[in-house]
């Protein structure tokens, strides 16, 4: 039965949250079982994109014959507008949860008008 169910690494497409600030994006990946120095986060001209592996051990003395969280590798890419400031996006990972702050450029923050009292 093992060699019938046996799996291959396979591709999974993260889950993500995309929360809009007055100032920035805030993105959350779930990627659990990635290891941090397995992930990357590129920016390729108007392109994001999230990459990641992670090979979750079976417990050690069992024989594991089907297991939906074997090695795998995370991928998403995303397309990103004009109003992204690309070079201080900032990347955090925890507990299986990938946040990416992704600044607005200067032009596309909310600004507060001064009122002048005449």
């Amino acid at each position: 039965m093992a060699e019938v169910l046996k799996h291959e690494l396979k591709t999974v497409v993260p889950a993500i949250d995309i929360i809009e600030r007055d100032d920035h994006y805030e993105m959350l990946a779930d990627i659990p079982g990635a290891k941090e120095d397995t992930i990357d986060v590129t920016v390729n001209r108007d392109l994001l994109t999230i990459t990641a592996e992670a090979n979750i051990a079976s417990p050690e003395g069992m024989t594991v014959h089907y297991n939906e969280y074997g090695p795998c590798r995370y991928q998403r890419t995303f397309r990103i507008l004009d109003d992204i400031d690309r070079e201080n996006i900032k990347a955090h990972y925890k507990n299986g949860v990938l946040s990416l702050n992704i600044p607005k450029a200067e032009q596309m923050k909310t600004k507060k008008i001064a009122i002048e009292a005449k």
